[in-house]
């Protein structure tokens, strides 16, 4: 499966080159960055679990921050890439204590989550503003700190390819920097992550 989504990943890059090469309007180059706010949501706190049964909270927030880039495909669409930081999203439950870790009692978890994606965004011009839709694949990694009862730590990390999709609206200030507003979402089955940010781009 992981290979598959992979697989699609790179797929996906050779499409947007080969529709990209003979396009004139390909020069419309941009780079920007923004910050944010990261809310994971339906945490899913098997991939902490030693066997017990674990009990807990299952949203949770911080701030992140993203950098970006793309370029014009058509009129209508653009191919973008980004990485983004999801901060150190902190979360608690409570063990039952069967397992073969943690002790019965409170348990504490601290998952530090980066992703890259490729994504096709299309765009709706309207005046100084530019509404866009985008959706693609992302690559995370999410490494977790889990502290419980006993006062021990545990380092877990976990990864994978999901999809993803948001959208949002961008203003020119002038003909090359602009602002920029959006949301975005991560469908990862141990945890959601939703990103709304405001940011700044740059196009030459």
């Amino acid at each position: 499966m992981m290979r598959m989504r992979l697989l699609s990943i790179w797929g996906l890059f050779a499409t947007i080159l080969v529709l990209a090469g003979p396009v004139t309007e390909a020069k419309g180059f941009y780079f920007g960055g923004s910050l944010g706010v990261v809310e994971a949501r339906d945490l899913d706190l098997t991939p902490i679990a030693d066997g017990s049964v674990l009990t807990g909270g299952t949203d949770a927030s911080d701030s992140g921050w993203k950098f970006f880039g793309g370029f014009k495909v058509f009129r209508f669409m653009n191919a973008e890439f980004a990485y983004r930081d999801y901060g150190q999203v902190s979360y608690s439950g409570m063990s039952d204590g069967t397992g073969i870790v943690y002790a019965a009692g409170p348990l504490n978890g601290l998952a530090d989550t980066t992703a890259i994606s490729v994504t096709a965004m299309v765009v709706i011009p309207a005046g100084r503003f530019t509404f866009f839709v985008k959706g693609g694949l992302a690559r995370w990694r999410t490494e977790t700190t889990v502290t419980h009862s006993m006062g021990n730590i545990a380092m877990l990390d976990s990864d994978g390819v999901d999809t993803m999709y948001g959208g949002g609206a961008a203003w020119s200030l002038n003909k090359s920097l602009g602002l920029r507003f959006e949301y975005e979402r991560i469908a990862v089955a141990s945890a959601d992550r939703d990103f709304i940010s405001a940011g700044v781009h740059y196009r030459f």
